[in-house]
């Protein structure tokens, strides 16, 4: 039997069904529903980034300059309020965000006009709390 492109998933049977027909069929299934899973997840995700809030390459001298530095970029693009820079610290100060090499700051109120997730990668590793030295900032704010 040629084998023929199609554009989809697909699945050739045998004229008389068959029990590898079956697994075909349910593989394919349970396929196609991980890649509708996976896009769906990809589009929500990405409402939440704009190229605009990915630092690459910053170096901050300590936490505090990196707070403000993130939070007063996203209120002058019109994503947050004011406040948000105080606010993150607030939530800073009652419990570090710090996990191993990666910060995740937010803030305990809804400061956004949208939601969006702010990232910096600083290099040379930041001094975010006792325990923690960070490389990695991911600021979440939710409307």
């Amino acid at each position: 039997m040629a084998d023929l492109a199609f554009p989809c998933e697909h699945v050739i049977l045998h004229p008389i069904l068959r029990d590898t027909d079956y697994h075909n069929i349910d593989h394919a299934i349970k396929k196609i529903g991980r890649q509708k899973s996976i896009e769906l997840l990809k589009n929500s995700l990405q409402k939440f980034f704009y190229e605009e809030l990915f630092h690459p390459d910053i170096r901050f001298q300590n936490r505090e300059t990196a707070l403000e530095f993130l939070c007063k970029n996203v209120v002058k693009l019109g994503l947050a309020y004011d406040d948000l820079y105080q606010n993150v610290i607030a939530r800073e100060h009652m419990s570090s965000t710090a996990f191993d090499n990666v910060a995740i700051p937010h803030s305990l109120s809804r400061n956004a006009k949208h939601n969006f997730i702010s990232i910096a990668i600083n290099p040379p590793p930041i001094q975010w709390s006792q325990e923690h030295n960070v490389r990695l900032i991911i600021l979440i704010v939710i409307s």
